[in-house]
C-alpha cells in the first residue's frame, strides 16, 4: 500500500485494531523511511497523553509510554551491534507481556529475533515521491 506521509493517520486507524496484548511488532525501513513518524501517529490514536515525551529511542535503545492500562515499549535497534548486547540489556524479557505491546525499530536487524514476532511493517521509500511510503504489513 503507498500512503503519503501526511495522511498517516488514516493508516494508522486501520492497522492499530490489529495489535492485541502482548503483540511483538517489527518495523523496518532505511533510515528517515517513517518508523518512528508511523509509532508517534499510532500512540496518538491510542490516546498517548500530551504530557507524555515521546521521542526516538535510537540512543535510549528503549522509551516506555503508558496509555491507560498498556504500556508500550518501543526499542530502537539501529546502535547495537550484535543480538548478545540487546540480551544483555534485559529487552527480551518485556516482551509479549499482557496489556503491553511493543514495537521494534530495525526488527530486521538480528534474525534471533524473528521467532518474536507478531507482526511486520516495512516501509520503502517511492522513488517519484520523497514524501510517500510504500507499507508492507504481514501478520505472522
Amino acid at each position: 500500500m503507498k500512503i503519503a506521509l501526511d495522511n498517516l493517520d488514516k493508516y494508522v486507524s486501520e492497522i492499530s485494531s490489529k495489535f492485541k496484548d502482548g503483540s511483538i511488532i517489527s518495523l523496518n525501513g532505511a533510515m528517515g523511511a517513517g518508523k518512528t513518524t508511523f509509532l508517534f501517529h499510532l500512540l496518538n490514536e491510542m490516546g498517548l497523553d500530551e504530557t507524555q515525551a515521546f521521542s526516538s529511542p535510537t540512543f535510549s535503545i528503549h522509551n516506555e509510554y503508558q496509555i491507560g492500562e498498556k504500556l508500550i515499549h518501543h526499542v530502537d535497534l539501529y546502535r547495537l551491534e550484535s543480538f548478545e548486547e540487546l540480551e544483555s540489556l534485559d529487552l527480551l524479557d518485556l516482551f509479549g507481556k499482557e496489556k503491553t505491546l511493543t514495537f521494534i525499530e530495525w526488527g530486521d536487524k538480528f534474525k534471533e529475533l524473528a521467532p518474536y514476532f507478531t507482526h511486520k511493517i516495512k516501509f520503502i521509500y517511492d522513488s517519484e515521491d520523497n514524501n510517500v511510503r510504500e507499507i508492507k504489513y504481514s501478520s505472522l
